[in-house]
């Protein structure tokens, strides 16, 4: 039992065209949040991210509605203590898709990277193909109680599929169904564009 006080700071610089479904623009940011070392644990630590998302129109199809690359690049790393419930884990609807969550790692340090194709269908229906990748950076062994390697998670993972999503007034609705480079798939539902 700890208790953990920090405090959180962020830039960003956000040049889409829109919050919620961009179609071109990019969207960087870089985010740290320092522990202050009170109460009972007196965790020291430091956890570093950073984002980077660019949408590009294409119209590889030549329809009328131009269509969407879509890319995101992302990492973080802990400097000094860790908690385990801290850690990085990576896999999942937000993260490797094809993975359930948190499956592909669990660590200090943790790197993303992913693409999409975005193809509008008919309004308010479109389609995503896409790749997701992502790893600990080796760093599964530096966890206090090592949860991923106790778990048997790979440390890295790759991921790929396709999904619908749909425009409402909740917002963006998707479905994805992802295939995993272990053998696996999963059918996985959210809220929102993954980026």
């Amino acid at each position: 039992v700890d208790e953990l006080v920090a405090v959180t700071a962020g830039i960003s610089k956000d040049q889409r065209n829109d919050l919620n479904n961009p179609t071109s623009g990019s969207l960087v940011s870089l985010t740290s949040s320092q522990s202050i070392p009170i109460g009972s644990g007196s965790i020291l630590m430091n956890q570093v991210k950073a984002n980077y998302s660019e949408y590009i129109p294409v119209n590889l199809l030549g329809t009328k509605d131009p269509q969407v690359l879509a890319f995101n690049v992302q990492g973080g790393t802990t400097i000094g203590d860790l908690p385990p419930y801290m850690a990085f884990n990576v896999g999942g609807l937000n993260s490797v898709r094809g993975y359930g969550t948190g499956d592909v790692a669990t660590g200090r340090s943790y790197v993303l990277a992913s693409a999409e194709y975005r193809i509008p269908l008919f309004n308010p229906v479109g389609a995503v193909v896409f790749a997701d990748f992502g790893s600990d950076l080796g760093t599964a062994d530096t966890v206090p109680g090592e949860p991923g390697v106790v778990r048997g998670k790979p440390g890295t993972g790759f991921g790929y599929g396709a999904g619908l999503r749909v425009n409402s007034p909740v917002g963006v609705i998707r479905a994805d169904f992802g295939l995993n480079d272990q053998g696996g798939s999963k059918v996985q539902f959210g809220l929102g564009q993954r980026f």
